[in-house]
């Protein structure tokens, strides 16, 4: 049987027991090898991926349990905050470690911002006890191509009995800006209001609010306090550097001071931006306010301290202010052009064309604010004193006028005496009367044929003159 089987597989000639493989027995032989090495190759790589992505996982883990743990071993409640993304390396392995805190809704329903204050209105407010405190750790191995995803760990936190004095309360300041999120980095200081109904003085000054925009002060003495913040550079959106919150504090519970407050925006306002270039510049009146009006922010109506035709003010950023100059307001509504609804009939010599109609001022973004007005020029031989314009009550020729209330006197502009018995004056948009005084005493009228309209305006009799910001329709 040997014999046999030596006979078929070996060659019975000895030439051909030495001729070797021939070439395609090889390549066949090589195929077959370097397939069986890219399983066992790539069932070891796999193998080899498979744990490191087990130990990311793990370490991530562990990385999100540890973050916890030191939450919870705080014993400063106001430590237990959000923190922004961290880089963390373990054994040459970078991981990012993110925490969110917020607080627990109340039981009651009410919902809460990111410090535990209601949701709502600004200003002063109650929620109650000091809120549980959720934490979210989020870790996530930052490993090119990894298939481990973020691993997250929760907890919530309970304040520590000490903080729940059934004798004292707390305060909770809530800091946001223009984008709804934290302001970072205010200090605010609580003192004792006027009437402090038994309220003392807090033992140590409030820390800086955190990323979320929120400190705390603890074991507060019931009473009256005012919380209020003064950081440079910065504006309410009451348009107020230093704002003020009043609240009562009291036992077992915790009171709010909500503040919306930002870096202010910078508006460099160019008055009378509509003055005809040929013309002399004119001069902007004593006692001018400027009002600006914008969405979310409270209506702010000032002075502004000017150079020439040039001022500043700082405001809450917002996308931007409609500026108008005068006190435009629901009752006195002359100064704003949008409120001339009226279009024009007729043309007189310097009005605006026939069908023209107000047009809403449109809003400016910080940087250079242009701030329309109307301008005029007085030549009158006694022209000598100081020249006032009085805004009046009843407006003329479309003008919706500016009754500022049943028992206000008008609203007058003075001007230093003009040159050479000539004045050329920038004015709030509505209807005036112009008057001088001879001798510094005696007031005397100054006819509108005096006044010369180098803006669209009209005279309609008993000189009175009025500054039309109405324009053509595009």
């Amino acid at each position: 049987m040997f014999r046999r089987l030596n006979d078929v597989l070996r060659p019975a000639s000895p030439a051909e027991r030495d001729s070797g493989f021939s070439l395609v027995e090889v390549i066949v032989a090589m195929m077959v090898f370097a397939v069986i090495s890219v399983g066992v190759a790539y069932s070891i790589t796999n193998s080899l991926v498979l744990t490191r992505e087990s130990r990311a996982r793990e370490v991530a883990l562990n990385l999100a349990e540890q973050d916890l743990d030191l939450m919870r071993s705080q014993s400063d409640w106001a430590k237990v905050v959000s923190a922004d993304k961290t880089t963390v390396v373990v054994a040459g392995a970078r991981y990012s470690v993110t925490r969110k805190v917020t607080p627990v809704t109340r039981t009651d329903g009410t919902e809460t911002d990111a410090c535990g204050a209601p949701v709502g209105a600004l200003g002063a407010g109650s929620t109650g006890v000091v809120q549980n405190k959720s934490v979210t750790t989020t870790v996530e191995p930052e490993v090119r191509r990894s298939f481990v995803g973020a691993v997250r760990a929760d907890t919530v936190i309970a304040p520590p009995s000490r903080l729940n004095d059934p004798e004292k309360g707390t305060i909770i300041v809530s800091v946001t800006g223009a984008s709804g999120t934290g302001t970072r980095g205010v200090v605010p200081v609580v003192s004792v209001a006027a009437a402090g109904n038994g309220a003392a003085a807090l033992s140590a000054p409030l820390a800086a609010t955190d990323g979320q925009g929120c400190t705390y002060a603890y074991m507060v003495k019931p009473g009256n306090y005012v919380v209020t913040l003064s950081t440079p550079g910065y504006v309410s959106n009451a348009q107020v550097a230093t704002p003020s919150v009043p609240l009562t504090v009291a036992a077992a519970k915790s009171s709010t001071a909500k503040f919306a407050y930002d870096t202010a925006s910078v508006y460099s306002l160019s008055y009378a931006s509509n003055r005809p270039l040929d013309q002399a510049v004119p001069t902007l009146p004593s006692g001018l306010v400027t009002t600006f009006a914008g969405s979310g922010v409270e209506t702010l109506t000032t002075s502004v301290a000017t150079t020439g035709l040039v001022g500043q003010q700082r405001l809450y950023p917002i996308g931007g202010y409609n500026i108008v100059a005068g006190p435009a307001s629901p009752l006195c509504k002359s100064p704003d052009p949008g409120n001339w609804s009226t279009p024009v009939v007729g043309t007189t010599p310097g009005a605006p064309p026939a069908g023209a109609v107000g047009q809403a001022v449109a809003p400016a973004v910080p940087g250079t604010a242009p701030v329309e007005m109307g301008i005029v020029q007085i030549k009158n031989a006694l022209l000598r004193g100081t020249v006032t314009a009085t805004l009046q009550t009843t407006g003329a020729a479309g003008d919706p006028g500016c009754a500022l209330s049943t028992t206000a006197a008008p609203i007058s502009y003075t001007f230093p005496p003009g040159a050479n018995g000539a004045a050329t004056v920038a004015l709030p948009f509505g209807t005036y009367k112009f008057s001088t005084k001879v001798a510094g005493l005696l007031a005397v009228g100054i006819s509108s044929n005096d006044v010369a309209l180098l803006t669209p305006g009209s005279k309609p009799g008993g000189d009175v003159v009025v500054l039309d910001p109405r324009k053509a329709q595009p």
